[in-house]
């Protein structure tokens, strides 16, 4: 399945009768593939003309569906080490959605989350990216409150 044909699968409407196929279904599994492909560095260009990462970010800000907050949160880590998929998530707010996620019941969300925020810190260091040193503290602090209050450490 092609990048763009799994796009095109999610935006449109498609429910079929006879097939009994659930909607809802058929978009999980579609963002599935695609925070499968987020793995290939091959596809970031085709990522960033079809807006797969403004899916990622719609989906986070707007789904309550579990499954599918964790489809988008592991598309977004699978492709964040990318400079300018980074720049584009600093860009568009994606500090402060994935920060929401980081107190979620779902531990591949906060697993995803955590990885996602950390490499975006730690590249910021190498490459001279755009998150500035407020955002970097208050991601910090947002990660240790969060985890904090989550995990036990025996």
């Amino acid at each position: 399945m092609s990048t763009l044909y799994a796009v095109q699968l999610y935006n449109q409407s498609f429910f079929d009768d006879e097939i009994c196929f659930c909607f809802t279904d058929y978009k999980k599994q579609v963002l599935a593939n695609l925070a499968n492909f987020a793995y290939d560095p091959i596809n970031y260009e085709c990522f960033r003309k079809l807006n797969v990462l403004d899916l990622f970010l719609d989906v986070l800000a707007e789904e309550k569906d579990e499954c599918m907050i964790e489809f988008a949160m592991g598309g977004i880590c699978n492709c964040c080490l990318d400079r300018m998929n980074q720049e584009f998530l600093i860009q568009n707010g994606a500090i402060a959605i994935i920060s929401q996620h980081l107190s979620s019941s779902q531990e591949e969300t906060v697993l995803s989350a955590l990885a996602t925020l950390v490499f975006m810190i730690t590249s910021q260091n190498k490459s001279g990216n755009n998150m500035g040193t407020t955002d970097k503290w208050a991601v910090k602090r947002k990660m240790g409150c969060d985890l904090g209050r989550q995990f036990v450490v025996a």
